[in-house]
């Protein structure tokens, strides 16, 4: 499915993977894909390596599983939340008019009465 989604990347886009190993295959494939169609790409993951530099505009390094046992340091899924939910509300701030309107219609489908269904055979 990460493979289809690649040919819609263009240069409007803004292309997220998230890896905490940083070797999920279809993860940078997208990304890589992406990169060529001039989508800007951002890497989650708790790995640092500098060939995620050639197709990743950014990379944001989480904390990684190795020192969970240590019992001092949060599981990697956290911190993903967070900076998911940052980079949402700082696009809803950029796009206010355009997600508002969207939250709208989503809201008015959700409410809708569902459709009348044939009950003949």
């Amino acid at each position: 499915m990460m493979k289809m989604q690649t040919v819609f990347q263009d240069k409007g886009c803004l292309a997220i993977g998230i890896s905490i190993s940083g070797e999920t295959e279809d993860i940078l494939y997208f990304l890589q894909g992406a990169r060529k169609r001039g989508a800007r790409t951002i890497l989650i993951t708790a790995q640092k390596r500098e060939a995620f530099e050639e197709f990743c505009d950014e990379v944001a390094v989480v904390p990684s599983l190795k020192y969970l046992n240590y019992g001092n340091v949060i599981s990697p899924q956290f911190p993903i939340l967070v900076l998911i939910d940052i980079i949402y509300s700082k696009y809803v701030a950029q796009n206010k008019n355009r997600t508002e309107g969207l939250h709208g219609s989503t809201l008015e489908a959700l409410h809708a009465k569902k459709p009348l269904t044939n009950t003949g055979r």
